[in-house]
């Protein structure tokens, strides 16, 4: 009988093989609903990684408008979502947190409030509002933060690109009222950035429905972006840079 030469098995490789059996073998998939905006927040990047250190577990994003996010969630038609918790129901959902983000106004270097190192809600009283749209949870916070500090906020439109709120600020009067790290990426040169000192907090999580499935998968990835994510969000940067070419 002929001996048969064995191929030793790359280590690379090997490293795989054990890591899918350490899984259970097979290929798992997760569904993942995001906001619009998920991709300023570096949760691309948290995939990225994820996958490199679980190669079977395939991370499937979804984006959609929040308001249909959070049915979605509801009827547990994704594993997961990422999003603020501003509207959910606490007792059907378990959060994992992934940053806290700060609220701030973008404006004209000749509106009168350019010049100023902070403002607060009710600086903005005389001023034309541009709110994120009406499906995000951040039109009912910043309307609110406004009637909290007194006074009925004159919203000029609604969006949910922010390519579309820099190119009104044109005009000195108008004001974009929103999320900080969403507006790093417009032009300084022609804008300026201002942050709200009494502006309501506002946090992302990653959530799931108690009553779906905790797969392995799943855990994992929780587990994941419970230990790294601040990380990945401190490191994140716009992709875009809005300036008046862009425009």
């Amino acid at each position: 009988m002929k001996s048969s030469k064995v191929t030793p098995i790359p280590f690379r490789l090997l490293k795989k093989l054990n890591l899918r059996k350490k899984l259970g073998g097979g290929e798992q998939s997760i569904h993942l609903a995001c906001i619009p905006t998920v991709a300023t927040y570096g949760v691309v990047d948290t995939i990225k990684y994820f996958t490199r250190l679980y190669p079977n577990i395939r991370i499937m994003m979804e984006e959609m408008e929040e308001d249909r996010l959070l049915y979605v969630l509801e009827a547990r038609d994704c594993d997961l979502a990422f999003c603020s918790t501003i509207n959910l129901d606490k007792t059907l959902f378990d959060t994992v947190f992934y940053c806290r983000d700060k609220f701030m106004i973008a404006v004209s270097f000749d509106n009168p409030l350019a010049q100023r190192e902070s403002v607060s809600i009710s600086d903005l009283r005389n001023f034309k509002l541009i709110f994120n749209s009406k499906e995000s949870s951040l039109y009912d916070i910043c309307k609110d933060a406004c009637i909290k500090a007194g006074f009925e906020p004159n919203i000029l439109f609604t969006t949910s690109r922010p390519d579309l709120a820099y190119a009104y600020l044109f005009d000195k009067t108008y004001i974009y009222m929103g999320i900080g790290h969403i507006m790093e990426g417009f032009d300084h040169d022609s804008i300026n950035v201002i942050p709200i000192t009494d502006g309501p907090s506002f946090e992302y999580h990653f959530v799931r429905h108690r009553t779906s499935e905790l797969t392995h998968g799943i855990k994992k990835y929780l587990e994941f972006v419970s230990d790294r994510g601040g990380l990945f969000f401190e490191q994140s940067k716009p992709l875009i840079t809005l300036t008046n070419k862009t425009m």
